[in-house]
């Protein structure tokens, strides 16, 4: 089942114009004031067509994402690059960009040692 052009237009505002306000994308999109966000959200269509725009609006803020760390690499005294990192770590997070994790391994006796479940090896 696909989309309305009332529910085309809604998404194209939500993730435009509107800036993500609900209630400005239905009104930019033609729903009356008395419709409510809950009314229209019952198209199972509408939802996954949300979702799947928002995961693909999320990628396409991952370019800014990693260049406001590299930023904070070249500049790490600029205002505000604590927030500016850990804004674009969720974001990087998020899409699926994630960071690697070594893990070292001793060996003794022909034995492996693993640190416990959960352990990051780091001292508290």
């Amino acid at each position: 089942m696909s989309l309305t052009d009332k529910q085309e237009a809604f998404l194209a505002a939500l993730f435009g114009e509107a800036q993500g306000d609900f209630r400005s994308a239905m009104n930019m999109a033609g729903y009356g004031s008395d419709v409510s966000f809950h009314t229209i959200m019952r198209s199972k269509p509408l939802r996954e067509a949300l979702l799947e725009q928002s995961k693909d609006y999320l990628a396409m803020t991952l370019p800014k994402a990693v260049t406001a760390v590299t930023s904070i690499i070249d500049d790490p005294t600029q205002l505000g690059a604590q927030n500016k990192l850990k804004a674009s770590e969720t974001i990087m997070d998020r899409a699926g960009l994630v960071k690697s994790e070594k893990q070292e391994v001793e060996v003794k006796s022909g034995l492996f040692i693993l640190p416990a479940k959960g352990d990051d090896g780091e001292d508290d």
